[in-house]
Formats: C-alpha cells, structure tokens, sequence
C-alpha cells in the first residue's frame, strides 16, 4: 500500500510538472504570434526610413546619396519627386521595391539611376532651388499596408 501511495504522489508531481511544460508552450506560442501582430498593425515605427542628400561635388549633374534603413522584410511602390522651395513638385517617378533588413545602408547614385523607375527618363536638374524626396506605400507579408515619408533632402542651390 505504501508504494502505491509513493508512486501516486510521484505522478501528482508529474502531471503537476507537465502543467507548467504545457502552459509555458503555450504562453510561447501567443507570443511569438503577438511580436508580428505588434509590428505589422500597432507599432509606430517606421518600417522603411531614408536619408538623402543632393551631392554637390560641382558637377552639372548633381549625384544622390541615398540611406535606406530597413525594420522588416516590405514590399511596395517608391516614388522619388523633385520638388521647388515653394513646395511644388516638378517632376515625379516611380517604380516598385521589395526591401530587406539587409539591404540597409547607404549608397551614391548617379541623378539618372535615383530616378529610374523603368518608365520614363530622369528629370532635368533644375535651375531652381530644389530638393529631392521619397515616399514608400508598402505591405508586409501579412498584407498590411502602411504609408512612408516623404523622406527628403536639403534644399540644392539654395544660393540661387
């Protein structure tokens, strides 16, 4: 009798240690699913940021340097515009962009390949002053959409 006593608060024990086991997999699994559902719909952080900067290296053809940082694997559409001191754009493209963690960085592009978004060539470099400004709609893998910028440079021949 007393074994069966032993052996019957050993199993107490057991199932009592399997609880935990099991209310712990589960608390796991609730919050590896709550840190996307954090970052996709409630997160106020941004998940595509740029920095951008019109080089001025004295050329007729000014050159772009571009930083991109990137929070969470998005797809979307870019649209790179050149605006005046006014506010006025005077000249947009666009094109489509799958942006990684990985591909943060910075990055020196020709005026031309900024722009090129495969549908038209670049703007002309005004006359004006100006600056250079990107916007980003993009979604996230579980379809949510979020809407980026506008990131953009300082004003360009501002001394104009």
């Amino acid at each position: 009798m007393r074994a069966f006593h032993l052996t019957r608060r050993a199993m107490g024990r057991t199932s009592q240690n399997s609880g935990y086991i099991i209310v712990g997999m589960v608390l796991m699994m609730i919050a590896s699913n709550a840190l996307p559902y954090w970052q996709d719909r409630l997160s106020q952080t941004p998940w595509v940021q740029a920095e951008i900067t019109v080089l001025d290296e004295g050329l007729p053809i000014p050159r772009i340097q571009y930083g991109l940082e990137v929070d969470r694997p998005v797809s979307g559409e870019w649209r790179a515009y050149v605006e005046d001191g006014e506010g006025r754009r005077l000249a947009t493209r666009y094109g489509q962009g799958r942006y990684l963690p990985r591909n943060s960085g910075q990055a020196i592009w020709t005026w031309s390949a900024f722009f090129d978004g495969g549908q038209r060539l670049a703007p002309d470099v005004p006359d004006i002053p100006f600056r250079v400004c990107v916007r980003y709609h993009v979604t996230t893998s579980s379809n949510v959409e979020r809407d980026l910028g506008p990131y953009c440079s300082g004003f360009y021949r501002e001394d104009s």
